[in-house]
C-alpha cells in the first residue's frame, strides 16, 4: 500500500463537498421562501379572539353601535386595525374608550363611533383590516332603537 498516494489522492473530496453545499443552499432558499409565503415577517398583530358584546348606543351625535370587549385576547392598536362598516354609510374609524389609558383594548373597554347616525334595523359590522388591505367581519350588530 502506497501511503503517499493515499495522502495526495483527493478525488472523492470535491464531489462530497459539492453535494453538501448544494443541500445547504437548498435548505436556506426553502427557509427564505417559506418566510415570505407564510407572511412570517408581518408587523401587524394577528386577529384576536375576543368575545364581542355589541349594543346600541343612543348617546352622542346619534344612534350607533358599541362593541364591548367581553373577554379574550387584548387588542393592540385597535383604532388602526378595526373599522365599523355600517350598512348604508361609509366605513368609520372606531373611537377607543380606553379606561386604563394603556392603548390596548382590554376586557370591559369599548369601541364606538359617532361618525354616522343609524336607523332601526341597520346592521353594523366590526371589521378586521388585514396587512394586504383585505378585511374580515369579526362581529355584527343590528341596531335596535
Amino acid at each position: 500500500m502506497n501511503v503517499a498516494h493515499l495522502l495526495t489522492d483527493d478525488d472523492a473530496v470535491s464531489p462530497v463537498i459539492g453535494v453538501i453545499l448544494m443541500v445547504a443552499i437548498t435548505v436556506i432558499l426553502a427557509a427564505i421562501i417559506g418566510v415570505y409565503a407564510l407572511n412570517a415577517n408581518s408587523t401587524k398583530p394577528a386577529q384576536p379572539t375576543v368575545n364581542w358584546e355589541p349594543e346600541t348606543n343612543t348617546s352622542g351625535s346619534g344612534v350607533t353601535a358599541d362593541f364591548g370587549h367581553g373577554g379574550g385576547d387584548t387588542v393592540e392598536r385597535p383604532t388602526e386595525i378595526l373599522e365599523f362598516h355600517p350598512e348604508g354609510h361609509d366605513p368609520a374609524q372606531p373611537v377607543h374608550a380606553d379606561a386604563d389609558g394603556d392603548g390596548y383594548l382590554d376586557t370591559n373597554e369599548h369601541l364606538f363611533s359617532d361618525a354616522y347616525d343609524a336607523s332601526d334595523g341597520t346592521e353594523v359590522d366590526l371589521v378586521w383590516v388585514e396587512n394586504d388591505d383585505s378585511s374580515t367581519v369579526i362581529a355584527t350588530h343590528t341596531i335596535r332603537t
